[in-house]
């Protein structure tokens, strides 16, 4: 009986390449229909995430009249909650831009991701701008702040990969592009909280 290392080698090779390629395919899939809500239980938030060939609305409602029935339009998983007593939210978009090619003659689609994970610091944000004025309580029901965290998120698109961190009335966040994963939602609430240090 003979032994080919050669083939041994190249089985071992092509399993790797496979499993590599398959687990990067997989994760976004597994984060957005197991790890999130597995992370949403834990800490009671309200999760959604985008049906498989669902289609979002082409914008928004009014300013400030959105509420968690309505989304961003690309976007592809949400929560929304308290964390540490303070009401959060964090997002993934895809945004999708469709190019002709012409030497190839032939249509591409470019998929970019951003994501942002926000805080309110302020019972106020926007200086109460789509709380009609008034404050709202900060460990209630988070969905009051939905609309605030819709539209500090429709702005944080950053051309970087690693975690930009913003402030702005009563809101603070930490946006990249990139996905959504378990860790960073959970490293940049607990820098957003003032639980871990920046940096």
């Amino acid at each position: 009986m003979t032994f080919d290392i050669g083939g041994v080698i190249g089985l071992v090779i092509v399993v790797g390449v496979f499993g590599f390629t398959a687990g990067r395919w997989l994760a976004p899939i597994l984060f957005r229909y197991v790890r999130l809500p597995r992370l949403a239980r834990e800490h009671g938030w309200l999760v959604k995430t985008r049906g498989a060939w669902g289609r979002q609305p082409a914008d928004l409602p009014g300013s400030g009249s959105a509420d968690w029935a309505h989304s961003l339009p690309e976007m592809e998983c949400e929560f929304l909650g308290t964390y540490r007593h303070q009401p959060v939210h964090g997002i993934e978009i895809a945004v999708r831009r469709r190019t002709f090619d012409a030497v190839y003659e032939n249509w591409t689609t470019k998929v970019r991701r951003y994501s942002v994970v926000t805080v309110a610091t302020s019972a106020r944000p926007f200086g109460g701008f789509h709380a009609g004025g008034g404050g709202r309580a900060f460990t209630g029901d988070a969905r009051a702040f939905y609309p605030d965290f819709l539209d500090w998120a429709r702005n944080r698109r950053p051309e970087q990969r690693e975690p930009l961190a913003q402030e702005g009335p009563g809101l603070r966040s930490v946006s990249w592009q990139g996905r959504l994963t378990r860790q960073r939602v959970l490293h940049s609430l607990d820098q957003l909280t003032g639980a871990r240090t920046w940096g």
